[in-house]
């Protein structure tokens, strides 16, 4: 009896063993996947499935300027194909279970450095693109009282005209991690940074102190495409079913 019940014992270790194998050479097939290019364009063929993953989400909108450069276009229009893409991902998130969105958009450090030119174009998107057309209730945060008195009422203005929506967006500018004494909003589960940089730039830094699944991507924020933000979402729910 003693030694079926060990068998037993060992077999269930023994599969359980297995399945984190197994779940682990998914997770790094699909961590290879999402950094390449060409399966990546092989996939866009097809549609991206839907997904009810009720997660919380942030990104780090990193890579605008570098992509503008590349391609000869102005900063301007570099971050307006980075607010599209943004746009794009939000539409995807729109039909998932996912309540809670944050990004990065701005940081005060950024406003410190940079010509203001720069910060004012992303109010000429905010203005332009409308984003309140999305099922999004938007709130800012950061070190608003920086900002000029008619930037700071576009914000109040957004704000105001979606707050009864459904999912929550949660737009950083002039943010600082550093500033936070406690958290502005709910912890993400997942995070994900363009622009290949491997750090947090002064982004959620205590919500990520209390663990956050960190993903860094090789690509530009305007090049981030829904397939990859799916399949992280998969690679994710994967991750949670690996057990010690």
């Amino acid at each position: 009896m003693v030694k079926n019940e060990q068998l037993n014992v060992s077999d269930s270790y023994l599969i359980k063993n297995i399945k984190n194998a197994f779940y682990l050479i998914v997770v790094v097939i699909i961590e290879y996947v999402v950094n390449n290019r060409v399966l990546i364009k092989i996939l866009k063929i097809f549609p991206v499935p839907s997904t009810k993953v009720d997660y919380n989400v942030a990104f780090i909108l990193d890579g605008n300027r570098r992509y503008a450069r590349a391609r000869n276009l102005s900063i301007k229009d570099g971050k307006k194909d980075g607010l599209l893409n943004l746009k794009r991902i939000l539409t995807y998130i729109e039909h998932t279970n996912i309540k809670e969105v944050s990004v990065y958009a701005y940081s005060l450090q950024n406003f410190q450095q940079r010509d203001r030119i720069e910060l004012e174009s992303v109010f000429d998107l905010l203005r332009t693109e409308r984003m309140e057309d999305f099922n999004y209730q938007l709130r800012f945060y950061g070190s608003l009282e920086f900002l000029k008195p008619k930037e700071r009422s576009i914000l109040k203005a957004l704000e105001s005209n979606t707050k009864f929506k459904g999912k929550r967006l949660n737009i950083c500018i002039l943010y600082s991690g550093l500033l936070e004494i406690k958290p502005y909003f709910d912890k993400p589960d997942i995070l994900v940074r363009t622009g290949n940089q491997r750090r947090l730039s002064d982004f959620l830094l205590l919500h990520c102190a209390n663990g956050c699944n960190l993903n860094f991507l090789e690509r530009m924020w305007p090049e981030f495409e829904v397939w990859q933000f799916y399949l992280l979402l998969v690679k994710y729910s994967i991750e949670n079913q690996i057990t010690s």
